[in-house]
C-alpha cells in the first residue's frame, strides 16, 4: 500500500496557480498605488464636466444589479489590458506595454473608479459584492502596510508633500483655491 500524499504534495498547480495570481494582485495594487496620485487631478478635472457629473447622479440612482452591470462593461474590458501590458512589458515589448498600461490606468480612472464611487451605496448593497470588496481591501491593505511603515516609503511621501508645495507656491495655488 502507499502512502497518502499530503495535501501539498497532492495539488501543487493549485497552490502555484493561487501564488501566481497573488504576485499579479500584489503588483497591481503597487501600480495603482504609484498611478492614481499622478492620475488625480486629471480624474478631478473629468469628474467636474456637467456631462460626468449628470451621469454619476443618474447611475447613483440606479437599482444595485444596474449599477453593477454598467461598472463590469468597462472593468472586463480594463483590467484585463493591464495583465497584458505587463505581459507585454515582460516579453521585452516595453514601449507598447507601458503605453497600453498607461492606457489602461487612464480609463480605469476616468470611467471605472467614477462608476464605482457613483453607485457605491447600491452596490455595497449587494452582499457577496461587499464581502468581496472587504477582501479586496484587506488584500490590498495586507501588500500595502509593510511598505507603508518603511522609511523609504515614509521618505517619499515626505518628499512628494515638499514638491506638492513648492510646485503650488511656484505656480501661485492656494489650498483654499483648491478646494484643500
Amino acid at each position: 500500500m502507499s502512502e497518502p500524499m499530503s495535501p501539498t504534495r497532492k495539488r501543487p498547480l493549485p497552490r502555484l496557480l493561487r501564488g501566481a495570481v497573488g504576485l499579479v494582485a500584489a503588483l497591481l495594487i503597487l501600480l495603482d498605488e504609484v498611478a492614481r496620485p499622478l492620475f488625480r487631478p486629471l480624474s478631478r478635472a473629468f469628474g467636474r464636466l456637467r456631462l460626468v457629473e449628470a451621469m454619476e447622479r443618474w447611475i447613483g440612482g440606479l437599482p444595485a444589479y444596474v449599477v453593477l452591470a454598467c461598472l463590469l462593461v468597462p472593468f472586463v474590458v480594463v483590467e484585463p489590458l493591464k495583465v497584458l501590458a505587463l505581459v507585454w512589458i515582460a516579453e521585452g515589448r516595453v514601449k507598447a506595454g507601458m503605453l497600453l498600461l498607461l492606457l489602461a490606468y487612464l480609463a480605469s480612472f476616468l470611467v471605472v473608479d467614477r462608476i464605482y464611487h457613483a453607485g457605491r451605496d447600491s452596490l455595497l448593497s449587494i452582499g457577496w459584492f461587499a464581502a468581496v470588496m472587504d477582501r479586496l481591501v484587506a488584500l490590498r491593505e495586507a501588500v500595502l502596510a509593510p511598505i507603508r511603515r518603511s522609511a523609504t516609503y515614509k521618505a517619499a511621501v515626505e518628499a512628494g508633500h515638499r514638491v506638492r508645495t513648492l510646485l503650488r507656491l511656484r505656480l501661485g495655488l492656494s489650498s483654499k483655491r483648491r478646494g484643500a
